[in-house]
Order: structure tokens, then sequence, then C-alpha cells
């Protein structure tokens, strides 16, 4: 037998039509917007509420966003926004602010030629032009993780 170590649920509730778990993933300019019906909300012992979605993953991660029927979004941490577009705004904001404190400045100039070590040309061979190579500055979703 499987044990199931979820924690035990007080009751189910109904969702409303229309009411959806979202992600958003940000690629430089563009978001992608990830949204998973929500079939109804678990009520735990200790009054908190899930959100019961077809895929289990999606309400795995701590924080989640909800948007409902009238167009308001939700987040578990008790933020709300009027609409999709402000929740989205304001997320670019955090991520930007978030990216800024992480990564003020690497110190990397835009065409820092870099000095490469090569062995020594035996003698009577022609000596092979010397490579410039530069290291541009990283794209900040990048740089962001190699930190």
């Amino acid at each position: 037998m499987v044990k199931n170590y979820r924690p035990a649920s007080a009751g189910m509730v109904p969702a409303l039509p229309g009411t959806y778990l979202v992600t958003a993933y940000f690629d430089d300019n563009q978001v992608d917007l990830v949204k998973c019906n929500v079939l109804g909300w678990s009520v735990s012992t200790e009054r908190t509420m899930t959100p019961l979605v077809i895929d289990p993953r999606a309400a795995d991660e701590d924080i989640w966003h909800v948007i409902h029927p009238d167009g308001r979004v939700e987040c578990t941490d008790g933020r709300c926004w009027n609409d999709v577009d402000s929740w989205i705004a304001d997320e670019r904001r955090r991520r930007r602010d978030t990216l800024e404190t992480v990564m003020p400045d690497l110190g990397i100039a835009q065409e820092q030629v870099v000095e490469v070590i090569r062995p020594p040309v035996p003698t009577g061979m022609p000596e092979p032009p010397q490579p410039v190579v530069s290291a541009p500055r990283p794209s900040a979703p990048y740089a962001a993780q190699m930190l």
C-alpha cells in the first residue's frame, strides 16, 4: 500500500469558473503566462486553502498566483492586484530590482581583451596569428545564474 504524505483535508470548496492558477515566465521583454484551471479548493485542518488542479506540480511552489473570474490576481503571500497587467508590471519591477541587487556590476568592460596563453611554436614553423578574444557582458538572466 502506498503511503500518502499529503496533509489531511477538512473539506473541499468548488472554484468559480474562470479561476486560474497562473505562473509568469519572463524572457527579455516577452512574458509567457502558463494558466491551469482551478477545479476546487482544498481546505486544510489549519484553515489554509490549496487549489485543486489537474497538474499536481502546479501548486507545489511556496508562492503561487490565482487569477479570479473578475480579473483580480491574488498571491499566497497576501499581495493583490486589480488586473493581470498591473501584476505583470509589478513582477517585472521586482525581478529587475532583484537582478540589480544580486548583480550590481560585474566589472567587465564591453570589449575587454583577454590574453590567451599558447605553447611555443616549434622551430621552423610559421608563427600563427594571435587571436583576440573579447568578453562581452552577459545578459541579465544568465549573469544571475553565474553568480
